[in-house]
């Protein structure tokens, strides 16, 4: 019997095959030798426990072996970069003592070699943008620890909430064939059926933009080749210049912390009437002229007296009086009694 101690072994790697004979009689075995054929794409580190170590391959010695007995030996072979898929440890085992039964002197072990999966990144460049600029997100397949090509290339990415392909995608493929898909305004990433080369790099790269601020962790599906499984990739994208999503840049906009992207401003006081607490800029603000029934649009009723007690509406608004419900002020101090 041979068993492997490794299986799957990866490429480049080293595994032991133990190789194991059994003489179940019905006389001792004398003169037992071991023929044996390493794998392709093989080559022997060592042999222990043959008279010929550490040359015990292709010919190993074990001498005699007694009926019921059993004795092993192990092969350390090294895996070469460029080897990948099934390889087979051949042994064959023979002795001067007759043998009645020759049916079971031969064994093969089988072991899977896999190749090194691609190493896979992405990055934004810029990866900080104000919102509507773009960057170039790249999608980096690094190969280059592996002599064997990476053929059948595929991975997706959904694009983080509010991310979303340019318009023109600028799509760029510098991996051997394959296809990029990537439609403007979507929101999804698509590449499959490249080749990277041994020992080379290529890259996939998209422009994509954004209009609402945030920090946004754009993280990908799986890289798979007929190599393996890569795994995800990530990386962050900042949008900063519009903190409240109106398009309109902080820079200009007149209410920076509130959408309007209309940038009304009744007063042309450079406050955009959705955040300026007073319109008509009469020192009353607006919540509480629209409490007390006056215009929140008109500068004039600010000197106004409605119930006639002397007391001016920004007055009223100052000594929190209703204007509407006459004050007395009997000792004439200027102010209302109750105040």
């Amino acid at each position: 019997t041979i068993v492997d101690d490794v299986d799957p072994v990866v490429t480049g790697n080293a595994l032991v095959y133990t190789v194991t004979v059994d003489n179940p009689g019905p006389s001792d075995s004398v003169d037992i030798v071991v023929s044996s054929v390493i794998p392709a794409g093989t080559a022997v580190v060592a042999s222990s426990g043959c008279a010929e170590d550490p040359n015990g391959v292709p010919t190993c010695t074990l001498g005699v072996l007694p009926v019921g007995g059993s004795v092993s030996f192990d092969v350390e072979v090294s895996v070469a970069p460029t080897t990948k898929g099934l390889i087979n440890f051949d042994a064959n085992v023979g002795a001067s003592t007759p043998d009645p039964d020759v049916n079971n002197n031969a064994a093969t072990e089988e072991t899977v070699v896999n190749a090194i999966p691609p190493l896979f990144s992405i990055s934004f460049a810029p990866d900080a943008i104000e919102f509507t600029q773009t960057s170039v997100l790249t999608y980096t397949i690094d190969n280059t620890v592996s002599s064997i090509e990476a053929t059948a290339l595929d991975f997706s990415n959904t694009l983080p909430a509010n991310v979303f392909v340019a318009a023109p995608a600028g799509a760029v493929n510098t991996c051997v064939g394959g296809t990029v898909t990537a439609v403007p305004g979507g929101t999804t990433i698509l590449f499959s059926g490249g080749t990277v080369p041994a020992l080379s790099t290529c890259t996939v790269s998209v422009v994509v933009t954004s209009a609402i601020n945030g920090e946004y962790d754009n993280l990908t599906g799986d890289l798979t080749s007929d190599n393996g499984n890569s795994g995800t990739a990530s990386a962050m994208l900042i949008v900063t210049g519009d903190l409240d999503g109106d398009l309109v840049h902080d820079d200009v906009d007149n209410c920076p912390t509130y959408a309007n992207a209309d940038q009304l401003d009744f007063e042309n006081d450079g406050i955009g009437d959705v955040c300026d607490p007073d319109d008509d800029n009469d020192d009353i603000p607006d919540y509480w002229e629209i409490r007390h029934n006056l215009d929140p649009r008109s500068s004039w009723d600010r000197d106004d007296d409605p119930d006639g007690d002397g007391f001016t509406n920004v007055e009223e608004y100052r000594f929190n009086t209703d204007p509407h419900v006459p004050n007395a002020d009997v000792d004439e101090n200027g102010l209302p009694d109750e105040y």
